[in-house]
């Protein structure tokens, strides 16, 4: 469920109310504003966010907005690890399909590529065949780096989620985002090396990071640094 709320200098800013937040947020997305909020509770607390950090969030809009990217018939692959077939036939609708390791998309021959709602298409069937592709991966290198640094966990799920990489809870059961096979091999481990951390200590307390350190061959802040680099989306 989304609302606006209104501010004197920002102007509309829109509200997404999760279930999963815990407080009260406001992100930079695309060059605006976003808010978001926990799933039954009221916009008032977005007022003293925004003037606590009213400063903070001026400069983040002012940073240039990275320009789209708009994937249409000239896009042939995706971070090479997913090949494209984008093409148009007398159709009435859009149709994806995955042959291999090949996401074949059949687009009606008025198909404007620029459209919000076509690029919407586009990236949810690139999501869901990259989540095909990382059901058939990462377990088994969830599963390999376990047994390499004597973790155990119950369970691997790969989801659809934007929002992180990964997660572990307290019955050790690990989800890991389909979008991160968007990212190199090594900050793929990197990252099934933090949940599997979590396995251990589910915070980020020092004796995480000290273990995270360790089993990353003391890299563990500079992987960090580096996968701040990717984005779990397209």
């Amino acid at each position: 469920m989304e609302n606006t709320y209104y501010d004197s200098e920002f102007g509309a800013i829109p509200i997404r109310y999760s279930a999963r937040a815990k407080h009260y947020s406001i992100k930079v997305s695309a060059g605006k504003l976003l808010a978001v909020i926990p799933t039954g509770r009221n916009a008032l607390g977005i007022a003293k966010i925004i003037e606590n950090n009213r400063a903070k969030l001026a400069q983040l809009l002012a940073r240039p907005v990275k320009p789209q990217t708009i994937i249409d018939e000239s896009t042939k692959t995706i971070a090479n690890i997913l090949d494209l077939n984008i093409y148009k036939e007398k159709r009435n609708a859009i149709r994806a399909t995955t042959d291999g390791n090949i996401l074949n998309v059949a687009c009606p021959l008025n198909t404007n590529f620029t459209s919000g709602k076509v690029q919407e298409f586009l990236k949810k069937a690139i999501g869901e065949a990259l989540r095909v592709k990382a059901t058939k991966c990462l377990p088994t290198r969830v599963e390999e780096l376990a047994k390499k640094n004597g973790f155990i966990f119950t369970s691997v799920t790969i989801t659809k989620t934007h929002s992180r990489w990964g997660s572990c809870n307290i019955r050790k059961e690990i989800r890991l985002s389909g979008y991160l096979m968007l990212a190199p091999e090594h900050l793929r481990d990197y990252v099934i090396l933090h949940e599997l951390c979590h396995t251990i200590h589910l915070n980020h307390g020092e004796k995480f990071w000290a273990l995270l350190d360790k089993v990353t061959g003391n890299l563990a802040f500079a992987l960090r640094a580096e996968l701040k680099r990717y984005t779990t989306h397209l």
